[in-house]
């Protein structure tokens, strides 16, 4: 069985989960990919804005206005990563509806909160991050896929 972590930070905008950071694992390889916004700063409303205000400063620490992928290629980015893997494992129902939302394949896409056999790692703020953060200690994906990858390997081997 192929299998691969999928992991995300993103923003609430217009009551919807808005992905920022995409890290995908298999692995072998990672990869991550920052999404540009998909409504300009300014046009947000109030709400939103200070959403995204917090979330930055106290969560993951991806400016709102950053990044280099088009959100509108966030299904073809998950077909071409994900169309040889059997199993999508994910941490958190909000991350499993994205992918069911955003992924039209044949995958499973498993929820490990739903893992009643052990103890899930807690996926919360380290110091530990890649260059998409400006937070001293923030969630990255890139480090949330390999720590959920170890997590899923060791319990696939029985380690």
């Amino acid at each position: 069985m192929k299998f691969a972590i999928v992991d995300v930070q993103g923003y609430i905008i217009n009551n919807k989960f808005t992905v920022k950071e995409l890290a995908i694992y298999d692995g072998k390889d990672v990869k991550s990919f920052l999404f540009k916004p998909t409504v300009n700063y300014h046009d947000l409303n109030t709400t939103d804005r200070k959403t995204a205000n917090y979330l930055y400063h106290n969560i993951h620490g991806i400016p709102y206005e950053t990044g280099d992928a088009d959100y509108s290629e966030i299904q073809e980015i998950l077909g071409n990563n994900l169309s040889s893997i059997d199993v999508v494992f994910v941490k958190g129902q909000a991350k499993a509806d994205f992918l069911t939302e955003n992924f039209v394949g044949w995958v499973d896409i498993v929820n490990l909160e739903n893992d009643t056999t052990g103890e899930v790692p807690h996926l919360g703020s380290t110091k530990e991050s890649c260059d998409n953060h400006k937070l001293k200690y923030c969630n990255c994906s890139i480090k949330n896929v390999y720590v959920l990858f170890d997590y899923v390997y060791n319990k696939l081997t029985g380690l």
